[in-house]
């Protein structure tokens, strides 16, 4: 039977149950969005599959096909197989893309003149899409892992928040129940509460709220 290629952006065949002479399933086009090239580009044009491997071109006799690569879905388990979360753009991660992501490196907030004078900081962490750690980072790594092109930026989550460092250690509380002046242990953990939303575990390692205060 004739193949036709599909002129939506969707993944489907002319006869999702169609094989060819190899067992491969037959020939589809993708506008985009939907695949990574082996050096992380995305992959625009027809593609073909043999079981749960996808290639370029259009079928085993093309002398161009390449190996290419689904998108992850977030919040997905990484060890689910590549049509949904593939466990290759971890492995690949290590292998092919380490070299363009900058090391992660521990790195404390420095207190400067400045920042006693201001009474607050800003303090930077990092968490990879294959782990629970977190690793606070500094200013610099932070802008750069923040500019990181995918699939590389699908494996980091990063994130950033104000931290009291000068002040009394408690709210000063009125009897009226206002708070007359913010203290550094209240504020920061208010501050973490937020974060947790977004960034859960930070509370459990950053632990000492009153950390860095002067």
């Amino acid at each position: 039977m004739p193949i036709r290629i599909s002129k939506r952006n969707s993944i489907k065949s002319a006869d999702n149950n169609a094989s060819g002479l190899y067992g491969q399933k037959a020939r589809v086009y993708t506008k985009g969005g939907e695949f990574y090239n082996g050096d992380g580009s995305e992959y625009v044009g027809l593609f073909w599959s043999s079981g749960e491997k996808t290639y370029s071109g259009k079928s085993p006799e093309d002398k161009n096909s390449k190996r290419i690569y689904r998108k992850p879905l977030l919040n997905q388990n990484p060890n689910y197989n590549e049509l949904n979360t593939p466990a290759y753009f971890y492995e690949k991660l290590k292998e092919d893309y380490s070299r363009r992501v900058p090391p992660i490196k521990t790195t404390l907030p420095q207190l400067t003149a400045k920042d006693i004078n201001k009474g607050v900081i800003k303090r930077y962490f990092v968490k990879t899409g294959n782990t629970s750690q977190i690793v606070e980072i500094s200013k610099k790594q932070h802008k750069a892992l923040k500019s990181s092109s995918e699939p590389i930026k699908s494996f980091i989550k990063l994130h950033e928040l104000v931290w009291k460092i000068s002040g009394p250690d408690n709210d000063i509380i009125d009897g009226t129940g206002t708070i007359q002046m913010a203290g550094i242990i209240e504020t920061n953990e208010r501050t973490i509460n937020n974060s947790e939303m977004k960034f859960p575990g930070l509370r459990n390692f950053i632990g000492i709220l009153n950390q860095f205060s002067v």
